[in-house]
């Protein structure tokens, strides 16, 4: 039998084209009969003697699955199947245990832990054969599954990124990024657009959520704001013209937060407008820090949103900082955006008079650490 691509078993995903099965199991008996029947039927044959040796083998060879005996020399089955779930390196290989006829405790104590099904002594070749082709079957067709969302999200994170903004293609605006998006669709979104002759405006947006639909609103919202930024239109009216879109667009509970700041070298102004986004932390050349602040309503879900426009001189090497919550909370140590923002802010003070690509790469290096559960980070600093 060709265990590649037969009818039971589908295309193999990668690697050696056989299935191969490890036996973890003292009794020479028992391994003598599964390593006839196993062979018999096309499979590649593994053994160990001991659940120590059979974690060692399962982390090495990565079989394709585990006949595992429940009473062992060293320990007993139910410990080996624990140890090898939580290992990330064999936790997907499924674990079918050996166990006596009537031996129902041990049974459902073995699916409890992880275990996909079990097999009786004494043993029926029919029967194992039939469970071990199941397992298998069902094991490659998740592979297929996961191969297939790997191929699917990466395609979504290159077209995700080919959709940023090229900021080294726009050095007269005077700004730099760092952004990582915690999965292949992220949910922060920025750009920088050239409004007039002296006047950029800089825009960062945070989708609440991740995933598929989160890049298509991400992609959505950067087009609204190319289509709506412009001199002909006030901050707040931008703002307000892009409400109009997204709610039609964003599913019931979720919204967007966002800052719009333009700069009008020529004016040596700044002006803010927010949709309940977080402060955006200017930075002067003499070493003064203060928080600029706009008032607003978020984006997706009022019909007449408020903002109110919030200006500020801007004279030559004033630095707006510019970033959204994932980059300075974190959960897991207690730190809300506000400490967060306060340890950015300290950061920012400290950088002296750093060219703005290095002073960048100092203010992000982890202000907050990121989210346990994975958030996006963007930074974002623009000069006057």
């Amino acid at each position: 039998m060709d265990g590649g691509a037969d009818e039971t078993f589908g295309p193999r995903i990668g690697g050696r084209p056989d299935f191969s099965i490890l036996v973890i199991d003292d009794e020479p008996t028992n391994v003598i009969l599964l390593r006839a029947i196993l062979e018999r039927s096309g499979f590649r044959f593994l053994s160990a003697s001991t659940g120590g040796e059979g974690l060692a083998k399962a982390r090495e060879l990565a079989p394709d699955l585990i006949i595992l005996d429940i009473m062992l020399p060293d320990t007993d089955g139910f410990a080996v199947c624990r140890l090898l779930k939580e290992d990330a390196a064999a936790q997907e290989i499924p674990v079918i245990f050996v166990t006596s006829l009537g031996d129902s405790k041990a049974k459902v104590r073995g699916l409890s832990i992880g275990g996909v099904d079990y097999i009786t002594k004494p043993f029926d070749a029919a029967e194992i054969v039939a469970r071990v082709r199941i397992h298998l079957r069902l094991r490659n067709a998740n592979r297929l599954v996961l191969e297939s969302q790997r191929l699917r999200l990466a395609a979504l994170r290159e077209a995700h990124q080919s959709f940023l903004t090229d900021l080294d293609a726009m050095p007269e605006a005077r700004c730099a990024v760092e952004y990582e998006p915690a999965e292949e669709a992220g949910g922060d979104q920025y750009d920088v657009i050239r409004l007039g002759l002296s006047i950029y405006g800089y825009f960062v947006a945070d989708i609440a959520g991740h995933g598929i639909e989160t890049s298509f609103l991400s992609s959505a919202l950067k087009a609204l704001f190319r289509e709506n930024a412009s001199l002909l239109n006030q901050p707040d009216e931008t703002l307000r013209r892009i409400n109009t879109f997204m709610k039609e667009f964003l599913s019931e509970g979720r919204h967007i937060t966002a800052s719009y700041l333009t700069i009008n070298r020529a004016s040596a102004s700044a002006t803010l407008v927010s949709a309940g986004h977080l402060p955006v932390i200017v930075s002067r050349p003499e070493g003064s820090v203060e928080l600029f602040r706009a008032e607003g309503d978020i984006l997706g879900v009022f019909d007449a949103p408020v903002f109110e426009a919030a200006s500020m001189p801007a004279g030559p090497g004033t630095r707006f900082w510019m970033y959204t919550d994932g980059l300075v909370e974190d959960f897991a140590a207690g730190i809300s955006w506000k400490k967060g923002m306060e340890r950015l802010a300290e950061r920012v003070a400290a950088l002296g008079e750093l060219p703005l690509k290095a002073a960048l790469a100092a203010a992000g290096a982890s202000p907050g650490a990121r989210h346990p559960a994975g958030d996006d980070r963007l930074l974002l600093v623009c000069e006057a």
